[in-house]
C-alpha cells in the first residue's frame, strides 16, 4: 500500500472543497483526499475485502493529514463500468458514509477517471479507454482531457464485441486492459499509442473530477450514489 502526496491545481477557477474519493473498479482499490491543491492518496491490491480495505484507508489518511470526517465537503466514487462486486461494494462504502456525514456524493465514470489519468500522468489529451467486459466484450469511450480535473466524453460509454468498436482515426492514447485481452481482435489506426498497464483506476482522478462535477450542481444524496451498469442500459434500449 503506497502513500502519495500531490500539489495540483485545476486549471479552472472553482470553489475549492475538501473531498474524499474512493475507486474500486477493478482489483486495485484507492482512496483519495484533495482539497483543490493538495492531494493525498493511498492504494491496495485487494481482489478480495474492498470495503475494509477502503475503510482502513480512510482511516490512514486522515491520521496522516490530521483531517476528520466533519471536515470533508464532499464525497465521490468511481461508478463503473468495471467488477460489478467491487462496485457495489463501493457504492455501499460511499452511501454510509454520506448518510452519517451527511454530505453531497458526486458519481465520476470509471473510464474517464481512466483517461484523466493519462493526462494527469503522461499529458496525453485525447483518450481511447477500453476495458474487459467478460463475455468476451468491452467497456469503451472516447475522451478529451481538455485540463486537470475536465475530462470531456467525446462519446456514448459502450459496451460491445471487440471487433465491432471503430475507434477515432488520428492522433490518440489508449489505456485500459481490454487492449491487453483483446489485442487481437481490436481493429485501431496506426496512429494510436498504447500505454500499456502504466496508467490504473486511481481515487486521485476521482476526486480531481468530481470538483468540476459538484460545481456544475451534479452533487446527489446519498441514495442516488449508485453504480452505473451499462450493459443494463443497453438491454433497457433495445427492449
Amino acid at each position: 500500500m503506497g502513500y502519495r502526496q500531490q500539489h495540483l491545481t485545476p486549471d479552472f477557477f472553482i470553489e475549492m472543497k475538501r473531498i474524499f474519493a474512493i475507486d474500486n473498479a477493478s482489483e486495485s482499490c484507492s482512496v483519495a483526499l484533495y482539497d483543490g491543491s493538495i492531494s493525498c492518496s493511498l492504494s491496495r491490491i485487494a481482489s478480495r475485502g474492498h470495503g475494509d480495505a477502503i475503510l482502513q484507508m480512510l482511516r490512514q489518511l486522515l491520521d496522516e493529514t490530521g483531517y476528520t470526517k466533519n471536515s470533508i465537503d464532499v464525497l465521490a466514487f468511481g461508478r463503473g463500468p468495471g467488477a460489478f462486486t467491487s462496485l457495489r461494494v463501493g457504492a455501499g462504502i460511499i452511501q454510509g458514509l454520506a448518510v452519517g456525514m451527511d454530505r453531497p456524493v458526486v458519481a465520476i465514470s470509471s473510464l474517464a477517471a481512466l483517461a484523466h489519468g493519462v493526462f494527469r500522468t503522461r499529458h496525453h489529451k485525447r483518450t481511447v479507454v477500453a476495458i474487459d467486459a467478460r463475455m468476451g466484450q468491452v467497456y469503451h469511450a472516447a475522451y478529451e482531457t481538455r485540463a486537470l480535473g475536465d475530462s470531456v466524453l467525446l462519446n456514448d460509454e459502450q459496451v460491445s464485441d471487440p471487433s465491432q468498436i471503430v475507434w477515432p482515426t488520428g492522433d490518440w492514447s489508449a489505456v485500459g486492459n481490454g487492449w491487453q485481452v483483446y489485442e487481437n481482435d481490436i481493429e485501431h489506426g496506426e496512429d494510436l499509442q498504447y500505454l500499456g498497464v502504466g496508467v490504473e483506476n486511481s481515487a486521485l482522478d476521482v476526486a480531481y473530477l468530481s470538483l468540476k462535477e459538484d460545481s456544475e450542481g451534479k452533487a446527489v444524496s446519498a441514495e442516488l450514489a449508485i453504480p452505473v451498469y451499462i450493459r443494463d442500459k443497453v438491454a433497457h434500449k433495445k427492449s
